[in-house]
């Protein structure tokens, strides 16, 4: 396990980490630096054991982590004790690709249940925010054996569990990280449809699909506020790639992000 976690500091902005009570800020922040959480932001933990830790009484403890369980902002799978935070690992900021083989060697020590299935596809749409090395590092690392052994399929895209579509059913359309996914997050900041959607497509035409999608990603990992022109600056701090375009059918749905509260 990590000797040091990151907490960042806007976590005291945040909506939902804001309407807990001082006993679930404090069961929060004990979840985030306990002494046996993984790397991938899930561990094995009982209740009872964890407020016994903290010198808490059970059924005070019970409430506030309730609060945080309706909250989004950790998942608890009583029958295999194990506790799941589920944007833990975008805070951590690994900083090579041996960093993701590195965590992938604290996966037997996370209990089996679809939590884990739930971290492990949380930290590969985490990679796939990175670059094409931390993305060879995560299918070196799991390959696609982690996937076996759940009725569910795995939905890669946003870290979360689906039941498997049935027979016949059309296959999901792709998601396009840039007019797709990178439109939204320009919205979300107050662009406008227009404006996002010329300063996309301009970036798109300068620099390439592979940087701005990883301008995207780097943006939303940090949570920028005054986005067009941070990542104006950041693709133009960039040498310009004269590689072709990707082809239109190539499926990008993997840049999509976990969900859950923030950190």
């Amino acid at each position: 396990m990590a000797l040091y976690r990151k907490i960042a500091p806007p976590i005291w902005n945040d909506a939902k980490f804001r309407e807990l009570s001082l006993y679930g800020k404090l069961i929060f922040f004990n979840l985030i630096t306990h002494p046996n959480q993984t790397s991938l932001g899930a561990m094995r933990a009982t209740i009872p054991g964890l407020a016994c830790e903290l010198g808490m009484d059970l059924e005070a403890y019970r409430v506030a982590f309730e609060v945080a369980l309706k909250l989004g902002l950790i998942e608890y799978d009583e029958k295999a004790t194990c506790v799941y935070i589920p944007n833990f690992v975008r805070y951590q900021s690994a900083e090579s690709p041996n960093t993701i083989k590195a965590w992938a060697k604290q996966v037997e020590w996370i209990p089996e249940c679809h939590l884990k299935t739930r971290a492990i596809a949380g930290l590969e749409a985490y990679a796939q925010g990175l670059t094409e090395a931390f993305q060879v590092a995560f299918r070196v690392a799991f390959g696609d054996a982690w996937r076996a052994g759940y009725p569910e399929s795995v939905n890669s895209e946003q870290g979360v569990l689906k039941p498997p579509p049935t027979e016949g059913a059309a296959a999901p359309a792709a998601v396009d990280p840039i007019f797709g996914h990178g439109l939204s997050l320009l919205k979300a900041k107050g662009c406008t449809e227009k404006s996002a959607r010329s300063f996309l497509g301009l970036m798109r035409k300068n620099h390439g699909d592979a940087l701005v999608v990883e301008a995207i990603g780097k943006a939303e990992l940090e949570d920028i506020s005054d986005l067009i022109p941070w990542l104006r600056k950041y693709m133009e701090s960039k040498p310009k790639i004269s590689a072709p375009r990707r082809p239109a059918h190539e499926d990008f749905s993997a840049r999509e992000y976990g969900q859950g509260g923030k950190l």
